[in-house]
């Protein structure tokens, strides 16, 4: 497990990530989770491709102050705040 604070220091590597869903946006075979910790916000964005249709369903259902575990690739954006988003496989 990883601090959002702390995802300069493995990009391009797998996390995991703990935090509660600060908000949500779907569209379609997307659903984009800002995911908050005690040490920052990131965003998360799951496609319906890269889980398994069960897990995608979840997260779709999703509501503000959910509390998640969620795995993936740490991708630098600079237009993200903290200038990282993570691309989600679990």
């Amino acid at each position: 497990m990883i601090y959002i604070k702390d995802l300069k220091t493995a990009e391009g590597s797998e996390v995991t990530l703990k935090g509660w869903v600060a908000n949500k946006r779907t569209g379609k075979g997307l659903v984009f989770i800002i995911l908050r910790d005690g040490s920052g916000i990131c965003q998360c964005v799951i496609t319906e491709s890269s889980i398994n249709q069960d897990k995608f369903i979840q997260a779709d259902k999703l509501t503000l102050e959910s509390s998640v575990e969620i795995t993936g690739k740490v991708i630098k954006d600079e237009r993200q705040e903290g200038g990282y988003e993570i691309q989600v496989s679990d």
